[in-house]
């Protein structure tokens, strides 16, 4: 590793160290400090309910899954190209989920469709701003096809984004395929990222 890499590696740890809602996550036993976004996410919009069921797409460490699973009595599952230890009450799949055969693995065990999509996905930063924003964004398109693909009319979708030159496309792009669109920002985001979260509901019709 080069003494750069091992810098930025060492600064993570700091951040990491000195975060209160990572300490907050560790203390009541989530996978990471991502789990009091969807916690907060829910308390404000009523996303997740007893008895949706619940598509969480890039689910790595599984943080997001476990608030899921307590939130609902419906089928959860998590699907990320890295391992992820098993969570309770979900069903995890290692694989792409752009693939057609994982869309179909995950719509034959929802028997068809799903209720609500998340993504709390982000790249793998490489510093360049342009490049990291236009990553982001062909993630959000990815986790929106396939909210396309197995959400009801009535469905949601929530996916984490991040401002910039492509933000403003993108939400103009979920418009037109869903009935509304809103923008959340969360306190339980840090206070340096530029990170929004769109919250979209109900799918248009071809």
């Amino acid at each position: 590793m080069s003494q750069k890499r091992q810098s930025k590696s060492a600064q993570w740890h700091r951040v990491q160290e000195q975060d209160t809602q990572v300490r907050a996550a560790r203390a009541q036993g989530y996978r990471s400090r991502s789990a009091f976004k969807l916690l907060e996410i829910d308390a404000r919009e009523r996303l997740l309910h007893s008895d949706v069921q619940i598509a969480d797409l890039g689910c790595s460490p599984g943080g997001w899954l476990q608030v899921a699973t307590q939130k609902t009595d419906g089928k959860v599952v998590g699907v990320d190209l890295l391992p992820t230890k098993p969570v309770v009450g979900a069903h995890i799949l290692q694989a792409d989920f752009t693939q057609e055969k994982t869309i179909a693995t995950i719509l034959e065990l929802f028997d068809g469709r799903a209720d609500v999509v998340l993504s709390d996905m982000a790249p793998n930063l490489s510093g360049i701003a342009a490049a990291d924003q236009a990553r982001a964004a062909e993630l959000v398109r990815a986790a929106m096809n396939f909210a396309l693909r197995v959400l009801p009319p009535t469905g949601r979708f929530l996916s984490k984004g991040f401002q910039g030159d492509d933000f403003p496309l993108l939400l103009e792009e979920m418009k037109k395929q869903f009935m509304t669109v809103k923008i959340l920002h969360l306190q339980a985001s840090r206070a340096a990222s530029k990170e929004a979260y769109f919250l979209a509901r109900g799918v248009r019709k071809a």
